[in-house]
């Protein structure tokens, strides 16, 4: 006598719910085990649950994400592969508005680029980086870490200050609506102290407008502006 399969429903011929239940539990701890290799492989604590509250514990944004070695490696090996990409283009075939584009695209990375650059300087001198690698401010660490020439190290360090003053130019950057040309206006003008906060965000905002060099000209016209506008008081 043949017995009934206990993993088929006699009355349809489809897998019974007791086998479709077992097979959704092999499934969820066949991903629960992927999880738990792939965490133990990259340094990251997986505790119960698949994508919910409990699930991967110091994922992206935890000790080992964006903020941890892991994290950073991974990002920057994502910019790297999309460089890859980029310097891959059949740049002698393409027309003048592909052309266009790259040049576009290429002058707002940089922006954006200059702007984590300056960020991290700031962040060096305000923590411990700087400090513990012998560094006398941000400036200075990043030449040590980078090579970099002392003038190209004091604009970064400039514009990371200006971007802490005024948010604005920091958006501007992150966005990359401002190019370097500008940003470093901007962080020259800043570091003057003639322009008000205010001012410099109101130039933030025209930079987007305006060429480099004629933006160079309108921020040495305020600067010359006020500056008599205060000798005016001043007297």
């Amino acid at each position: 006598m043949r017995l009934p399969d206990p993993t088929r429903d006699p009355a349809t011929g489809g897998p019974s719910a007791g086998a479709v239940e077992a097979g959704e539990a092999g499934v969820a701890a066949g991903i629960a085990h992927v999880e738990v290799s792939v965490g133990a492989a990259a340094g990251i604590d997986v505790v119960d649950g698949v994508d919910g509250v409990d699930g991967v514990a110091g994922g992206v944004d935890g000790v080992t994400g964006v903020g941890g070695v892991d994290g950073v490696a991974g990002v920057l090996g994502r910019l790297s592969c999309a460089l890859d990409e980029l310097v891959a283009l059949p740049l002698d075939v393409l027309d003048g508005g592909e052309l266009s584009a790259v040049a576009q695209g290429v002058a707002g990375a940089v922006a954006r680029l200059d702007g984590v650059r300056a960020r991290a300087v700031s962040a060096a001198e305000a923590g411990e980086a700087a400090r513990e690698s012998g560094a006398a401010d941000g400036a200075a660490w990043l030449q040590r870490v980078t090579g970099a020439t002392p003038h190209a190290a004091g604009r970064a360090r400039s514009l990371g200050q200006a971007m802490d003053a005024v948010p604005t130019l920091a958006d501007a950057m992150d966005a990359g609506s401002v190019d370097s040309e500008q940003a470093a206006t901007l962080a020259r003008a800043h570091k003057n102290g003639v322009l008000e906060p205010d001012t410099l965000a109101e130039l933030v905002d025209e930079a987007g407008h305006l060429p480099a060099g004629a933006f160079s000209r309108e921020t040495r016209r305020r600067e010359a502006r006020t500056d008599q506008h205060k000798l005016r008081r001043d007297e």
